[in-house]
């Protein structure tokens, strides 16, 4: 995964935590759990983010500006591949139906899986920076 920020498997594990089995989660859920992803990480004093990025001020930000930055700057790339759908109208999030099609138990434990990773490494490389 190429990382400039936390965000993209941030969002994606946000996702996968609250969609149902139709490939759909509800925007204002994942936005929750993204939000409290950074949260929890200022409250136990480990790095929220780089200094330059939106999320490293996440308590002074409002669920609009979460809700913003989560999609500029990780649903967008997902989005335009084709991976993830916004319904605007419903405010749902979802996964192209063509690719929940294919994906099975494991493969959603393995992507689960490979975000965790992604999180890890991408503080440990900010942490020596």
């Amino acid at each position: 995964m190429d990382m400039a920020m936390s965000y993209k498997p941030v969002m994606l594990l946000a996702v996968l935590d609250h969609v149902n089995a139709n490939g759909r989660a509800k925007l204002a859920d994942v936005v929750r759990a993204f939000r409290k992803f950074y949260e929890k990480r200022e409250q136990a004093g480990l790095v929220v983010e780089q200094l330059k990025a939106t999320m490293a001020r996440v308590g002074e930000l409002d669920d609009a500006e979460v809700r913003r930055t989560m999609l500029a700057n990780a649903f967008e790339k997902f989005e335009r591949r084709e991976y993830l759908k916004y319904d605007r109208d419903l405010a749902y999030v979802r996964f192209g139906p063509a690719l929940w099609r294919q994906f099975k138990g494991e493969d959603l434990d393995r992507l689960r899986s490979v975000c965790r990773q992604s999180i890890t490494e991408y503080y440990e490389r900010i942490g020596k920076s």
